[in-house]
């Protein structure tokens, strides 16, 4: 078979390869995303719950500050009523009034931290219910991957042994510059000869729409072993055999 029948088979074989992969892959990025949103949910979760433990250990530790001081108090009132003399009483006055007044500042500072801590758990919730919601996509997108995967699994399996057949019918250093075509130009290596004008030999790459050299299309139709490129996009030319026997006859 002609190289340039061999290489068409190729880029025809190519094509749908890449096609199933891209399906693969375009399902693999879908996962990619929603594991990233479902990360950042949960990472916020953890972070809000750490909040709320933090604002919990604080009002606790609050909480015991003030019943210390109330205890204080309590005894300080009993001290009061047995005191001995005008001095002590008002020494004691003065304590008992710098303790409640501790106390208000503690009480007040518990009442905030409360408040905080319920909005946290209120922000938690809204989170919680995000996160249930976002671990339902994910996994319907997960499902969705190993079904696509399935689905092209086995065809992928034997379109790539088609495409290794087809790779073998072509010497190595042709082979080597349409692999290289394929990367650069994202799988789009070979591109038909557009015919312009017959009457005055013009004629175009069909993918970048380039005029091309008369004597390397007459090549391509004199030699079907000819691997001629498009010096401005570098895709592998071809002629459809119409254009062919035009040239040929001419």
């Amino acid at each position: 078979m002609p190289l340039i029948e061999n290489l068409l088979t190729l880029h025809r074989v190519d094509t749908q390869v890449r096609a199933l992969r891209s399906r693969v892959e375009a399902g693999e990025r879908d996962l990619a995303r929603e594991a990233k949103l479902l990360g950042v949910l949960q990472r916020q979760e953890q972070e809000l719950a750490m909040q709320i433990r933090q604002f919990d250990a604080t009002v606790k530790n609050l909480e015991l500050e003030i019943q210390g001081i109330q205890e204080r108090v309590d005894r300080l009132r009993n001290d009061l009523n047995s005191s001995q003399n005008d001095k002590q009483y008002k020494a004691i006055l003065a304590e008992l009034k710098t303790l409640e007044g501790k106390k208000g500042e503690l009480e007040t500072r518990a009442v905030t931290e409360l408040e905080r801590s319920e909005q946290v758990k209120a922000r938690l919730a809204e989170v919680g219910g995000q996160l249930a919601e976002r671990k339902k996509i994910h996994d319907v997108v997960k499902a969705q991957l190993e079904e696509r995967k399935a689905e092209c699994g086995g065809r992928l399996a034997e379109l790539e042994a088609e495409r290794n057949q087809a790779a073998r019918g072509i010497p190595d250093k042709e082979r080597k510059v349409f692999e290289r075509v394929l990367d650069t130009c994202e799988g789009e290596a070979m591109s038909e000869v557009e015919e312009i004008s017959r009457r005055h030999r013009e004629y175009a790459c069909g993918a970048c729409r380039m005029e091309l050299p008369f004597g390397s299309v007459s090549m391509l139709a004199s030699d079907s072993n000819a691997m001629v490129q498009c010096k401005t996009c570098g895709r592998i030319l071809f002629l459809t055999e119409e254009t062919r026997e035009v040239l040929v006859k001419k």
